[in-house]
């Protein structure tokens, strides 16, 4: 009877250590244990989902403006390798039928407070018009240098303006260039992270939140 306890003991012991293991593999295969690798595959996500709006906002045919930072310098290889996968998964995702016609690149600062990155004085509205100026015909425009900034003074309605899809690192502005009828769609930080334990597999929906006009109140409000 006692040697049978013991069997069971030490059955009971391996069933433990295989689930532990088990569960070590499965943290490991949500990105609990890796958050490089889940950093970059949330910004995969997003340049999936930018492709996803863009398309939404110009149809499945069109030309297109890509604006992208310029992170020469900054000290941040790790955003800049998640900037790639961004990048290259926006392209890879875009329908056949739109193409990037144009690009520009926007120079960007660290945000002072936050630690984040944040559009720098040389993405403004003025430049992004200039912008415009040197791609006209574009039907559509993509930054992934978030929105662009300073005093907002334009067109109510965005007249003039293509459809901007924006990646924002902070996302301040976004509202008010919503409300002038600039800027069509984003991606921008949740202020309140969906907590970890009720997100398997992705940190996108942790860490992002894709708002429109429609679904932000702050931006719908006139």
């Amino acid at each position: 009877m006692l040697r049978g306890s013991k069997r069971q003991q030490r059955l009971i012991a391996a069933l433990s250590l295989l689930a532990i293991a088990g569960g070590v593999v499965l943290l490991c295969r949500q990105g609990r244990l890796n958050p490089e690798q889940k950093a970059a595959a949330m910004h995969r996500h997003s340049g999936a989902v930018l492709a996803q709006l863009i398309r939404q906002a110009v149809g499945p045919s069109g030309r297109l403006l890509l604006v992208t930072p310029d992170m020469t310098g900054m000290g941040l290889g790790d955003k800049a390798r998640w900037m790639t996968n961004l990048t290259a998964a926006f392209e890879q995702a875009l329908p056949a039928g739109l193409t990037v016609a144009g690009r520009e690149t926007a120079v960007l600062r660290p945000a002072r407070s936050t630690g984040r990155m944040a559009a720098g004085e040389a993405f403004t509205l003025g430049t992004y018009r200039d912008m415009l100026q040197r791609h006209p015909g574009v039907q559509g425009v993509v930054s992934l240098a978030g929105e662009p900034l300073g005093p907002v003074e334009a067109p109510a309605n965005g007249a003039g303006y293509p459809p901007l899809v924006c990646f924002c690192f902070v996302g301040a502005q976004v509202p008010a260039l919503m409300r002038q009828g600039i800027v069509t769609a984003a991606i921008v930080p949740r202020n309140v992270p969906t907590p970890y334990g009720k997100v398997y597999g992705d940190w996108f929906d942790i860490m992002y939140q894709v708002v429109t006009p429609t679904n932000w109140p702050a931006a719908a409000a006139r």
